[in-house]
């Protein structure tokens, strides 16, 4: 750990003595240095953030000749406690909690009518399946009764003499069974 060796590294004790100077306070935990003055906090990861802080400390109080005040400190590399950050009122955390409540409300609407418009979907779905097939039987119906009328049909028999014959008593046969077909009636 590099805290652990901060008294034998020369320019990480300077840094330490001169952040005690102007009243900080200083607690070295685990692997971190925090220093510390009334509600402001620096977290220091590592020995070249401590010494980098350092040394813009001193520019800046050469800079300002002043000593007091520490300057800026590198926020991308620092961590930020919960205690630094100002507390929310408690109105504040009830208008959150109704703003929150609201949001949810609308959620469970908006699932609501996903789920509704779902289901209508899908007994769509399941409507145009069931009828596909009836669709597609229709239309081979339509056609073998369209080539019964075209093969047997008298007006329309391309054949001469017995055949001519035999093909009118086959339609006379086969017609009103399509007929009854076709008019939804079923044959006995």
């Amino acid at each position: 750990m590099w805290t652990q060796n901060l008294s034998s590294d020369v320019d990480a004790s300077a840094a330490i003595r001169e952040i005690e100077n102007p009243g900080y306070t200083i607690e070295i935990k685990h692997d971190l240095v925090l220093a510390t003055k009334g509600t402001i906090k620096w977290y220091i990861n590592n020995r070249d953030q401590l010494v980098n802080w350092l040394k813009a400390k001193r520019a800046w109080s050469k800079s300002n000749n002043s000593a007091e005040s520490p300057p800026k400190h590198d926020t991308d590399r620092t961590r930020t406690t919960p205690d630094e950050r100002q507390s929310p009122s408690v109105q504040d955390l009830e208008s959150e909690i109704n703003r929150l409540r609201e949001r949810g409300k609308l959620a469970v609407k908006q699932r609501d009518e996903w789920e509704r418009r779902a289901l209508a979907a899908e007994t769509r779905v399941k409507e145009l399946v069931r009828s596909a097939p009836q669709a597609e039987g229709d239309l081979r119906f339509k056609l073998l009764r369209q080539m019964i009328a075209q093969e047997f049909h008298p007006d329309h028999a391309k054949a001469e003499g017995l055949e001519k014959m035999v093909r009118q008593e086959i339609f006379k046969q086969l017609w009103p069974k399509v007929e009854e077909i076709t008019s939804g009636r079923k044959s006995g």
